[in-house]
């Protein structure tokens, strides 16, 4: 028995694909207020470049604010921290309630650390399971120690002065220093992060700054960063799911995606015995259980819900 998913139509999933093609992506940022230096803000002349990168791939810097609220995040897709003030760069209680909901909605947060203010860094990562931030202090060059989106055609990142930090199995470690120390993360629902929205985390601001972002291979991975950021959640590039299951009581699942080459998905059988998907060129692939139980079987994709499908095994 064959069955095709569509829960969620994908007339519809094909108009949001298209929507996400062509929509611009607003990045929120926080005004001086709450920044370490005036011209440190997204908006201000230390990140010209970055802003320049951001908008050749369709996004928008949207003017910045002092404080998050609903309000402000429901008009941003992405929200980018840059080096927080040591004085007031601690969210507080209903900030961090905003940030949650935000992210429950599928926003996604980029979070570039430093080795100050931790305790700031902290506040926006550790309801996500990212904390004991350390500084390390260190200039050097860190190297990516995974395939993702983000790293493609980066052999290495320049930093100045760095930190490190520490994270659950929902994140997967994207890159470190160069020394073996975790610099870069990602938490998406490819992943195993099932609140809705993602995460990127660096151990370092100034590489994205017009003084480093032009060495190394910075440029591209702020490409490649804002690439990701504007694609939006992942679930919204799924086209199809199709599990089936054949005579020898193989239980398949197969996906159709928009998603680019070597992106890993999760899938699950009956809620557990997971999955590894890794995704070709064409955004294809499939997950196999080999002799399944006789009887009907239900495949889901981790992270997306409107995508679990059921087929019955028959001996």
């Amino acid at each position: 028995m064959k069955r095709i998913c569509a829960a969620v139509s994908t007339v519809v999933l094909a108009s949001a694909l298209a929507s996400v093609a062509v929509a611009e992506t607003q990045w929120g940022s926080f005004d001086a207020s709450r920044i370490n230096y005036p011209t440190g803000t997204l908006t201000g002349s230390a990140h010209s470049v970055l802003r320049s990168i951001i908008e050749a791939n369709d996004g928008v810097v949207a003017a910045p604010t002092p404080t998050l609220t609903d309000q402000y995040l429901s008009g941003v897709d992405v929200f980018y921290t840059s080096l927080l003030s040591t004085n007031t760069g601690t969210l507080s209680d209903p900030e961090k309630q905003a940030l949650r909901t935000w992210i429950i909605g599928g926003g996604t947060l980029i979070v570039t650390g430093d080795i100050f203010p931790l305790g700031a860094y902290e506040s926006f990562t550790a309801p996500y399971g990212v904390t004991n931030w350390r500084a390390l202090t260190n200039v050097g060059v860190g190297s990516p120690v995974a395939q993702h989106p983000i790293t493609e055609n980066v052999n290495g990142y320049g930093f100045n002065t760095e930190s490190t930090y520490t994270y659950g199995n929902d994140a997967k470690l994207l890159g470190d220093n160069g020394r073996g120390d975790d610099f870069m993360i990602v938490m998406e629902p490819a992943t195993g992060f099932t609140l809705g929205g993602r995460i990127l985390v660096f151990g370092d601001h100034n590489m994205f700054t017009n003084g480093m972002i032009n060495g190394n291979d910075n440029s591209t991975l702020a490409g490649n960063m804002a690439v990701w950021a504007g694609q939006g959640p992942v679930c919204e590039q799924i086209k199809k799911l199709k599990v089936k299951c054949k005579p020898n009581l193989k239980l398949i699942g197969k996906v159709r995606s928009s998603l680019s080459e070597g992106s890993t998905l999760k899938l699950t059988r009956d809620g557990g015995d997971e999955r590894v998907v890794v995704l070709n060129k064409r955004g294809k692939g499939k997950a196999t259980w080999k002799r399944s139980a006789p009887g009907e079987h239900e495949v889901c994709i981790v992270g997306c819900p409107e995508f679990c499908c059921k087929a019955v095994c028959n001996p």
